[in-house]
């Protein structure tokens, strides 16, 4: 399960993310993107304090998004299974 709690401050956007990114959550995280992408151009922060694990298309939705976004709170479990994703961040 995915428990995902959006945030609005003059900063932009932040989903606090809860629990396994994986299966079908990670569709419930695209909606969920693309529907603020429709409301809202404000920035997006993505904090993984709380998240237990990452699947195959968590990492792809994180590849994907990854020029729009900036994530936050990685535990070593996300860091590591986010690695690539996170290097292109601090390449950008």
């Amino acid at each position: 399960m995915l428990k995902i709690t959006q945030e609005t401050s003059r900063d932009g956007i932040t989903f606090r993310l809860e629990g396994r990114i994986a299966d079908r959550w990670v569709g419930e995280l695209w909606r969920a993107y693309h529907d603020r992408r429709q409301h809202s151009r404000m920035a997006l922060t993505i904090d993984l304090t709380n998240v237990t694990f990452i699947d195959g298309a968590g990492v792809a939705f994180f590849e994907d998004v990854v020029d729009e976004i900036a994530l936050v709170n990685c535990s070593l479990f996300a860091a590591e299974r986010l690695k690539t994703v996170l290097a292109r961040q601090e390449v950008g």
